[in-house]
């Protein structure tokens, strides 16, 4: 859109530029959402941990919401299916796996 205007260099000096915008408003903004959510857990009396666990999952959840949308909305409902199926798979078999890992790494631990 706006490599119609800049040629050569410049558009390349340009797109440094918005991806340097980019990196400091994600930086900030995530700065933004950690501290309301810890102030949140304080005024609700939650657990500051629950609070981190529901960022992080939000987290990385989102970018697979945000593709669902995009192809359901570009007419490839099969993308948005193939995205949540393989997202369920993979989080069902990592977290069983770090489960299992963590369950027997607590378990040695508490014997000694």
């Amino acid at each position: 859109m706006y490599d119609t205007f800049l040629l050569g260099s410049d558009a390349m000096f340009f797109d440094i530029i918005l991806l340097l915008i980019g990196f400091i408003v994600i930086i900030k903004s995530s700065d933004i959402l950690v501290d309301a959510a810890s102030s949140l857990a304080l005024k609700l009396k939650v657990p500051k941990m629950l609070i981190a666990l529901t960022i992080v999952a939000f987290g990385t959840c989102a970018p697979e919401v945000a593709i669902s949308f995009q192809s359901v909305s570009a007419g490839n409902g099969a993308i948005a299916f193939g995205n949540v199926v393989g997202s369920c798979i993979v989080n069902i078999l990592l977290n069983h796996r770090f489960g299992k890992f963590y369950s027997s790494n607590s378990s040695e631990t508490c014997d000694h």
